[in-house]
């Protein structure tokens, strides 16, 4: 039994090992871009969707908490959360794209 539960472990270490990536020079480098990235697609969101990311991803507040706090309908919350994240995430796939040409 004991040999049997250590095979397991090992296997599930060996597992986690596999998933758990590297920290390198170069991903801190792509992280950083993505940054940056991400800042300027901020500076180009309305201030409905800058207030709605911050309290959001960053303070990690609820939709009801944000509505509750700014009077929105969560519907307005969530459209301006989602239209926001898209605009990122675009920028950050066309960063990505362009630095793979």
């Amino acid at each position: 039994r004991i040999a049997s539960l250590r095979t397991i472990i090992e296997e599930n270490a060996e597992q986690m090992n596999e998933k758990v990536e590297e920290i390198s020079p170069e991903r801190l480098l792509l992280s950083s871009k993505d940054i940056s990235v991400i800042d300027e697609v901020m500076k180009t969101l309305s201030v409905r969707q800058q207030e709605c990311v911050v309290r959001s991803r960053l303070k990690g507040e609820t939709y009801a908490e944000i509505s509750k706090q700014t009077g929105w309908s969560i519907a307005v919350i969530c459209r301006e959360l989602n239209t926001a994240l898209a605009k990122m995430e675009q920028a950050v796939t066309d960063q990505t794209a362009a630095k793979d040409i």
